[in-house]
This record gives structure tokens, sequence and C-alpha cells, in this order.
């Protein structure tokens, strides 16, 4: 990433506003997956294949 913003010459706010957003996002994944192992679901079922009978 930050070879990236060398060769692009992105300035240091652009740079730092982009590393931000990265780490937030994945913060977010991991914390996502977390809750769904403590969650202890059986399986996850997509909505388009859960059907209603």
């Amino acid at each position: 990433m930050l070879t990236k913003a060398q060769k692009n010459q992105v300035n240091y706010l652009s740079f730092l506003n982009t590393l931000v957003e990265y780490e937030r996002n994945k913060r977010d994944e991991k914390n996502m997956e977390k809750r769904l192992k403590l969650a202890s679901f059986p399986c996850i079922t997509p909505l388009d294949e859960f059907h209603l009978y």
C-alpha cells in the first residue's frame, strides 16, 4: 500500500485516509467473524436458499 502511494505520489492525508479505511474494514470483518463464531449457529444459510412452507 505504501509503495503504491509513493508510486502515485499520493499526499499524506489521502494515504492516511486510505490506511484508516482499510484498517476499519478489516476490523469490522474480523468482528463479524468473531460474532458469528460466538453465536454458534449450526450453519449459515443465505436468505435465497431459505424456504418457508
